[in-house]
């Protein structure tokens, strides 16, 4: 039976100051089970995969239940102690399929809310408009995943076409309270569905501007701001759609730069995850599909150091002191650095047959012997079919030869 080793967490730690600072413009490219983007390093420098499986649609909590979904978030870099400091990623992008969104009528309601309105292209100048108290939080443009507030304001509205994506793109502030709008609660997003109405995309990024105070006042008067939030708010929309992109934190023009690189190509076969759609969680998975049901993950399991690679001699070893490194996890997929990078991915194994993702690189720059060596280890890793395990050594067959890894003692 096949086993998929299922993505929960993937780290791509770009290490671009290390490059010139010319080369710091360079976008960081994901590409991810038919999936990809581009982002650059002034958004952020840390990349985190996540698939999260679907929730138990009668478990209601604000926000939720969410479907199935693949999350991509991009941030500064991780703190020391490896643990959240509790800021929100610099940029998320949250993928669906569109079908597993029919079990949640509040997630399926906004979806079809996006369709409508790409099918209809109104004008989108009335949605930035408040006229009454009652359109604070009345009145919304598309928005997944759901959000357990209201949408208190959108300015900069417009629809974004490219590749094989439409959408709206807009920004908000994301309200609980009667209260002023804050610069640090603005949210540049994008909700976009694919041409063949497939695929939703959803990011959302947190802004910030000189041009919206982030400060409330000692001696705020809630009577007072309630009696008049339509026309602070207002106020406050029509700064925001008079701004020019670079006033900005990160850049309008960055972010937008994000969302045109966004693309669907054909999912690999037999590369997805397994995922509940609907009905949701409860039911049970396929029969012939096992999630990290073997720990060992059919002897994979751990830490291993390359020894050399190629199809004859004289085989390609690793530079003195640049260790070549991959280790296999039920929870992480595999991870590993190639001599200059950090790379991860997904992996399928079945008996002797192993299949990786496309792997996730950072993009660091190295001496040029240790990039060749780096570039030809990770081109290996991509054509990889089978594999063997004999006591201490790991050997991984691909395309035009073999790799051959020694495990690292735990």
């Amino acid at each position: 039976m096949r086993r998929f080793s299922l993505i929960m967490t993937l780290f791509a730690l770009c290490a671009l100051l290390a490059l010139p600072a010319a080369a710091q413009d360079v976008p960081n490219m994901v590409s991810f089970n038919g999936f990809s983007f581009s982002y650059e390093s002034q958004i952020g420098t840390q990349l985190t995969i996540t698939s999260l499986p679907a929730e138990d649609t009668l478990v209601e909590y604000p926000g939720g239940p969410q479907p199935v979904q693949t999350r991509y978030a991009v941030s500064t870099a991780a703190p020391a102690d490896g643990m959240s400091d509790g800021q929100p990623p610099a940029l998320t992008i949250t993928v669906f399929n569109r079908a597993d969104l029919a079990a949640y009528p509040a997630s399926q309601s906004q979806a079809d809310a996006l369709m409508s309105l790409l099918a209809g292209r109104p004008d989108l100048a009335p949605m930035m408009r408040l006229n009454v108290p009652d359109d604070i939080g009345g009145v919304s443009l598309p928005l997944l995943p759901i959000s357990p507030g209201v949408q208190e304001i959108r300015a900069r509205a417009e629809y974004v076409d490219f590749g094989n994506f439409s959408g709206v793109a807009y920004i908000t502030s994301i309200g609980f309270d009667v209260s002023p709008i804050l610069a640090s609660e603005l949210r540049f997003i994008f909700q976009g569905i694919s041409s063949d109405g497939a695929t939703y995309v959803s990011l959302v990024a947190p802004l910030t501007t000189a041009l919206v105070s982030d400060v409330i006042p000692a001696d705020f008067d809630d009577a007072l701001f309630g009696a008049n939030m339509v026309t602070e708010f207002n106020s406050v929309i029509e700064t925001l759609n008079a701004a020019s992109p670079s006033d900005f934190s990160p850049s309008l023009d960055a972010l937008t730069r994000v969302v045109r690189s966004i693309n669907m190509s054909a999912i690999m076969p037999g590369l997805t995850p397994p995922q509940v759609s609907s009905p949701p969680p409860t039911a049970e998975p396929a029969p012939d599909v096992i999630v990290n049901n073997d720990p060992s993950l059919g002897g994979l399991v751990g830490a291993w150091t390359l020894v050399d690679f190629g199809a004859a001699e004289p085989l390609m070893l690793p530079i003195d002191g640049v260790p070549i490194t991959i280790e296999f996890s039920g929870e992480s997929g595999l991870a590993g650095t190639d001599g200059c990078n950090n790379y991860s991915g997904a992996f399928i194994y079945e008996e002797s047959t192993l299949i990786f993702a496309p792997l996730v690189s950072t993009l660091m720059a190295c001496p040029p012997s240790i990039m060749e060596l780096a570039d030809a280890y990770r081109a290996a890793l991509q054509t990889v079919t089978a594999y063997a395990v004999m006591e201490n050594m790991l050997t991984l067959t691909y395309e035009s030869g073999m790799l051959r890894f020694t495990k690292v003692a735990p």
